[in-house]
C-alpha cells in the first residue's frame, strides 16, 4: 500500500515542504520583549497606556 502523497504533483510536495519548514522557523522565533516585562515598565512608568 503506498502513501497518498505518491500520487501527488512535485511542486504541491515542495510546496508542502517549504510551508512545513517555515512554519517551524517562525514557531522557533522568541519574541524579543515579553508582553509581562512591557505591563511592567509600562505600570512603573507613570504614564497611562497608550500615550
Amino acid at each position: 500500500m503506498e502513501p497518498s502523497y505518491a500520487e501527488m504533483p512535485f511542486r504541491r510536495l515542495l510546496l508542502l515542504w517549504a510551508s512545513f519548514h517555515a512554519s517551524r522557523i517562525v514557531a522557533a522565533m522568541k519574541p524579543r520583549y515579553l508582553a509581562s516585562q512591557i505591563n511592567a515598565d509600562v505600570a512603573a512608568s507613570g504614564n497611562p497606556e497608550g500615550a
